[in-house]
């Protein structure tokens, strides 16, 4: 009958044990599903924010207000490939 009782007891602490450890990993994975969260959160942010930015810099408004110079176009070299070479050089206007 000693035996039956040890080994209900042992079965049991083993239950209490397992189950406190399961709490313990969910309660875990949870904070790191939060941090996670706040950095899915941050990265976002900062992802609309270098969208925004891009948009900004690569506005035609943005280059008509620069110091953007367009080039004389007797000045401008066009470089065509064809058949016969891999590049020919133009000093001629384009074609």
């Amino acid at each position: 009958m000693s035996m039956r009782l040890a080994l209900a007891l042992f079965l049991t602490l083993i239950l209490i044990f397992a189950n406190l450890w399961i709490r313990s990993n969910t309660i875990n994975i949870e904070y790191r599903l939060s941090s996670l969260e706040k950095q899915r959160k941050t990265l976002t942010k900062e992802r609309e924010f270098l969208i925004a930015e891009k948009a900004r810099l690569t506005s035609f408004t943005q280059l008509r207000n620069s110091q953007f110079i367009l080039p004389d176009r007797n000045k401008v070299i066009y470089i065509t490939s064809s058949k016969l070479s891999m590049a020919k050089v133009s000093f001629s206007e384009k074609n």
